[in-house]
């Protein structure tokens, strides 16, 4: 019934998932670093938005950023653990045309991190690719 011998199965699953997760998070990571690619930087300061534990970091880092005289808030969409202090500088990205549009320019809320997984993944599915390749002409 089954012409796949049972053996090369787990070789075969493990690389479609690594593959699958591969792409889509390197086009996420993608899609976040070239949205923000021609944007200006500025400085910025997280501030604290829940009032509970006044010192901890919030999972959404929320900062205030100044451009021309005119000062913005803005809360990430992207979750970042360790989150950043309440009163730390951070360097901010910002949309020229829409200076309320703004990323935080670090590994997680730029988008990199989501690349570097990515491509490990893809990476970690040529691998089980080049070994069902050599399995297959045993």
């Amino acid at each position: 019934m089954n012409d796949i011998p049972e053996y090369l199965l787990g070789v075969i699953i493990p690389c479609g998932v690594f593959g699958f997760i591969g792409i889509v998070f390197t086009l996420i990571g993608w899609f976040m670093k070239r949205r923000t690619r021609d944007w200006d930087t500025t400085q910025g300061v997280i501030v604290k938005r829940g009032t509970l534990f006044a010192s901890l970091p919030d999972k959404y880092p929320t900062f205030q950023y100044v451009v021309d005289g005119q000062t913005y808030e803005h809360t990430s969409s992207v979750s970042q653990t360790p989150g950043f202090r309440p009163g730390s500088v951070v360097t901010v990205k910002y949309d020229p045309y829409q200076p309320e549009r703004a990323a935080i320019d670090s590994i997680a809320q730029s988008g990199l991190i989501f690349l570097i997984i990515g491509l490990c993944m893809l990476g970690i599915a040529a691998v089980l690719l080049f070994v069902l390749m050599s399995l297959l002409r045993v």
